[in-house]
């Protein structure tokens, strides 16, 4: 999301990107870690680009992500940016780091499709796909209880197929380790789907299949994603939807329904 502004948590109105550094609000939100959300938006590469993860989310987020310029809280970039911190302090240490943040493209449903992998391993003459996961510890519990997230499963394998196509070598299986703060590790072995069982999932129980949500996305680079529909609606988080994490959600429902509400 190209962050133009921010909405302060503090003082609820739009401020510029010094504001934190400038004012006492940065008693509230430190200004080291406003520098460091900010750091993380203008470091990825993204725009134009369709990755694995946006078959497995909203194309309207995605697009307006990529070209819209935005007001966020910062606060609501906490999660996300924990778990870049935790992949890049794996990475750093890593005996092998040319095995991690492996750039993978390929060709699906005729559209160009890329993702970074977290790492590969090689075990046992096997190649692995490895994937971390990092999640608050009320949700972790769940996690440690043996409670899958078929998105994972899904995205995992996406991942093996691009693998396939870059390096034309076959995963054997995947890994995902789920981490959280208390609650330490959790490693998951994921048995890869095949390719149409990918396509024809429907991500949180949402409307649309991964195959919809990347050619919706394909569209939505070609044109204009006020008219996309507003997938994330459908899209189930316990009680909640998408929608309700959403941090592009107020220009997306005011544009939509002429109210963020």
């Amino acid at each position: 999301m190209p962050i133009a502004k921010w909405r302060c948590p503090n003082c609820l109105l739009p401020q510029e990107l010094d504001h934190f550094a400038a004012t006492p609000c940065g008693n509230s939100v430190h200004p080291d870690y406003a520098a460091a959300v900010l750091a993380d938006d203008r470091g990825k590469d993204r725009a134009g680009k369709i990755g694995v993860t946006d078959g497995l989310s909203c194309p309207r987020r995605k697009i307006i992500s990529d070209t819209e310029q935005l007001t966020i809280d910062p606060l609501a970039a906490n999660s996300p940016l924990t778990g870049t911190a935790w992949n890049e302090k794996l990475d750093a240490h890593s005996d092998s780091p040319e095995q991690c943040q492996v750039e993978v493209a390929g060709t699906i449903l005729g559209l160009t499709i890329v993702g970074h992998i977290d790492r590969v391993r090689f075990v046992g003459g096997d190649t692995v796909i490895d994937d971390h996961k990092h999640q608050n510890d009320w949700s972790f519990k769940y996690t440690a209880k043996g409670e899958i997230k078929p998105e994972h499963d899904c995205q995992v394998s996406i991942y093996a197929e691009l693998y396939r196509q870059t390096f034309g070598q076959e995963a054997a299986y995947a890994m995902i380790w789920t981490h959280a703060t208390a609650g330490g590790f959790v490693a998951r072995r994921v048995e890869l789907w095949p390719l149409e069982r990918c396509l024809s999932f429907k991500p949180h129980g949402g409307e649309f299949c991964v195959a919809d949500l990347w050619l919706q996305v394909a569209g939505g680079l070609a044109g204009d994603w006020h008219n996309l529909p507003l997938a994330g609606e459908a899209m189930s988080f316990g009680s909640k939807s998408m929608c309700d994490y959403c941090s592009v959600r107020e220009l997306c429902w005011t544009t939509a329904r002429g109210a963020s509400f």
